[in-house]
């Protein structure tokens, strides 16, 4: 008889929150790409137009030509993140490490795939508000995934662990 464990919703939450994140993104980014070349287009009328624009920096165009340091510092907070995630028993923090190991991922990917050399490829961003610099959907989860872990930080209560049906670690036989 094998044993096998079954996986744990805390084993599970933050890799599939990830994974939601990046592929929103990356098809996001395929579809900017294809769509949107030399026709931005208006959503809602002087407030959201999706405009194709790419980024070689980091966050509103900072630090240009660092692509390849910020591809690797993105890789290595996903896995720290991930890590983080896994000791934790806060289900809020999953989503929260979720989110922005997504984000970081998903604009990671752009800088290993879109560019000529290792990791200098530029971030497809193409969603204009105006009052802030053109952004995409991974940088919308890391945004909203650190405001989440700031609101948490501040109104932190004590948060009860999983319910046992949801951290089941108990051995299987398969």
């Amino acid at each position: 008889m094998r044993i096998v464990r079954q996986p744990t919703l805390k084993s599970v939450s933050t890799p599939a929150i990830a994974l939601v994140v990046i592929v929103a993104d990356q098809l996001s980014k395929a579809w900017a790409q294809r769509t949107l070349q030399d026709n931005p287009r208006d959503i809602v009328e002087g407030f959201l137009t999706f405009r194709l624009t790419f980024n070689s920096g980091a966050a509103f165009s900072s630090f240009e030509g660092l692509g390849s340091a910020i591809a690797f510092l993105a890789v290595g907070i996903a896995v720290f993140l991930l890590v983080a995630a896994a000791r934790s028993e806060r289900r809020s923090e999953w989503v929260v490490f979720g989110l922005i190991v997504g984000g970081a991922l998903g604009n990671a990917i752009d800088r290993f795939l879109r560019g000529d050399g290792l990791a200098d490829g530029s971030v497809v961003d193409f969603i204009d508000v105006g009052f802030i610099p053109v952004f995409n959907i991974a940088d919308s989860a890391i945004s909203v995934g650190v405001v989440l872990a700031l609101l948490l930080s501040f109104f932190q209560t004590a948060e009860p662990p999983a319910a046992d049906h949801e951290t089941n670690d108990t051995p299987t036989a398969v």
